[in-house]
Parts: structure tokens; sequence; C-alpha cells
């Protein structure tokens, strides 16, 4: 089945990621053809063992909020940082 996932990797402690959460909310709500996840990147690579919780190790996460574009599966694109209006680009182009 043909699916597309936004992954937003945040953290709680991030202001950035605070100031996109609400935004990130607002995009789910208004695309519904899209399946929206949110990780709190909080202690992911505390515990290595485990490959669930070193999701932002294996994703290359370096900084917060970093929301991946997912198709069938595989990362087609990747944003970083608070600019909504590069993101909203990104997923105008994702989407169509």
């Amino acid at each position: 089945m043909y699916r597309q996932v936004l992954v937003n990797f945040s953290a709680s402690w991030c202001a950035p990621c605070r100031t996109m959460a609400p935004f990130y909310a607002d995009l789910s709500a208004r695309h519904h053809s899209l399946i929206f996840l949110a990780i709190d990147a909080n202690g992911l690579s505390v515990c290595t063992s485990l490959p669930f919780l070193s999701l932002d190790i294996s994703w290359g996460v370096e900084a917060t909020p970093t929301i991946f574009f997912l198709e069938n599966g595989q990362r087609v694109q990747k944003h970083v940082g608070l600019d909504k209006e590069e993101l909203e680009e990104k997923l105008a182009k994702f989407v169509n």
C-alpha cells in the first residue's frame, strides 16, 4: 500500500521544537492523506542496544526539530529547523 509519512524528531527542552509543534499539528489537520508522527528525541540515544531507541543516531538526527519525509518506508526528504515556509514548500512537493 502506498504511504506517505512525516516523522518529526523534537525534544521537550527545545524552544524551536515547542514553536514548531502547533504548526506541525496544523499541517496534520490539513493533510489527512498523510501520516504524521512525532518522536521526542530525549534519551533516544541513551540505550543503543534497542534499535527503536537509537532512531536519532541511525537516522542522522543532529539537531531538533528534524522532520523526515518517508514514501513507502524510504526517506525521500529531510527538513531541519524552524523555517515553516520552507517546510510547507517541501510538503507541497511531497504530496504532489
